[in-house]
């Protein structure tokens, strides 16, 4: 991936709690792209790091998990990439969190950079 890409794709990180239960109480978590069953795990996962789930992309996100998205969805992650102040990430993102118990920092394995660059921005 070209720099200037993973530049849009990634943000510094929200500010975590110390608290265990709250690793993700600053973080703004908004869930495109997964099927009902993995979207109710990861829900919970956000949950339960203390995070709060969004709805819609016109919230002030931290992060964006994408799994499968919609041609509707690509273009909301393109609208969020462009302006470069969410991190576009993977569900493994969130489930390091959830392991270490702590938010973990956005690294290169976790940008949701997999899918093509043409249809993200």
């Amino acid at each position: 991936m070209e720099p200037d890409v993973q530049n849009l794709l990634t943000n510094t990180p929200c500010t975590s709690s110390e608290d265990d239960d709250l690793n993700l109480s600053e973080c703004r978590v908004l869930l495109l792209g997964f099927e009902a069953s993995e979207l109710r795990k990861l829900v919970n996962m956000v949950r339960q790091g203390g995070g709060s789930r969004y709805m819609s992309v016109r919230e002030k996100l931290t992060h964006v998990l994408v799994g499968i998205p919609s041609k509707k969805e690509i273009k909301e992650i393109r609208s969020l990439a462009a302006f470069g102040v969410v991190s576009i990430v993977k569900a493994s993102w969130l489930e390091e969190c959830t392991i270490k118990k702590k938010e973990v920092p956005v690294f290169q394995g976790h940008i949701a950079y997999d899918l093509p660059y043409s249809q993200i921005l």
